[in-house]
């Protein structure tokens, strides 16, 4: 009996062991499942690249001190490779500085950048007293240019020592003006009525004829639209600007009378007129009166200043020769002044 029940003691503990073995074989494989390595299941896994890995890691691990050691010194050879690289800029950008500081201006970057105007295109202006060196005109028509006037008034505070113009016959009147008239230029009297060619022309009579100035067949009447009239030579040329504001008689030698007309705001008097525009007094020497205006002269006596009887607009009336030296024309220029008229 008890040689059976030792016999099933055995068994059972063999039993017992039995399933403490196949629980722990059971256990250790869930374990070696869980580290199972990549790509096991992708069926990709080899067992030579992952136990040459492992060695390879052990390997490194084992020489881990090692590591730390190479990064350093590459670390340390970029650091000095990138010093040097600033180090040589910074010696080339002083040395250009140096030779050329225009061309490499640090502070050139905080300056703001100047912002580019914006162009107003000015209107076009025809100046009416032009230089006596020099002529030139724009309008070659008696049409009215459409551009505004800026009236420059001249001064009047040089005076002027001319060179008196050869005259032959010593009358007063210059050969240049003898011949523009049509009147002898060897005779103190031309038409022989006993008055010189001087004496009628500033006159406003013909010295070349019977009659008045108007009568000679070398002057002829301009008329400006609802404003004056005056006698000016016939062979001159004549110009409009801005619709009769500027007009302007041309001699042959390219010297010219200029006419303007100006606004009279203020409803001065001519002399009141040139007092305030020069700041000085009117000598009485400069006033003149002529038909239905009064006026005052420049000192030089190449301008003047007129205004009507009901002081509407200021009228310029001026010179300018060729040469300042040589007045050709002064006794044609007395003339027209002298036979103005203002339009009532």
């Amino acid at each position: 009996m008890f040689g059976k029940k030792d016999e099933k003691l055995d068994d059972a503990k063999k039993l017992s062991q039995d399933k403490s073995n196949k629980l722990e074989e059971t256990l250790a494989q869930n374990i070696v499942v869980h580290k199972m390595p990549k790509n096991y299941k992708a069926g990709t896994f080899s067992y030579n690249d992952y136990f040459n890995r492992n060695a390879a890691i052990s390997g490194a691990k084992g020489n881990s001190s090692t590591v730390p050691r190479v990064k350093g010194k590459k670390t340390g050879i970029i650091i000095m490779l990138t010093g040097a690289v600033v180090l040589g800029l910074l010696v080339y950008g002083a040395f250009v500085y140096l030779k050329t500081p225009e061309k490499l201006s640090f502070l050139s970057f905080l300056q703001p950048k100047t912002a580019v105007p914006v162009v107003t295109k000015p209107a076009v202006t025809v100046p009416v007293v032009v230089p006596t060196s020099t002529f030139s005109l724009t309008t070659t028509t008696e049409e009215a240019v459409t551009t505004t006037v800026a009236i420059t008034t001249p001064t009047s505070t040089s005076i002027l020592t001319p060179v008196t113009a050869t005259d032959t016959d010593a009358d007063g009147l210059s050969d240049a003006e003898e011949a523009l008239l049509g009147t002898d230029a060897n005779a103190a009297d031309s038409d022989g009525d006993q008055y010189n060619d001087l004496t009628e022309l500033v006159g406003l009579y013909n010295p070349a004829g019977n009659g008045k100035l108007v009568d000679n067949v070398n002057i002829k009447k301009y008329v400006n639209a609802g404003k004056y009239n005056l006698l000016y030579p016939k062979n001159w040329k004549l110009d409009l600007v801005d619709k009769g504001a500027s007009v302007i008689f041309t001699a042959v030698d390219l010297s010219f009378i200029q006419a303007i007309t100006q606004v009279n705001d203020k409803k001065l008097t001519a002399k009141a007129w040139y007092e305030a525009e020069f700041g000085s007094p009117v000598l009485d020497s400069q006033v003149v009166k002529y038909n239905n205006w009064e006026g005052v002269k420049s000192v030089d006596g190449l301008i003047t200043y007129l205004a009507d009887q009901n002081a509407k607009n200021i009228y310029i009336i001026s010179y300018t020769p060729v040469s300042d030296k040589v007045l050709s024309y002064i006794n044609i220029f007395e003339a027209m002044i002298r036979s103005f008229t203002v339009e009532k």
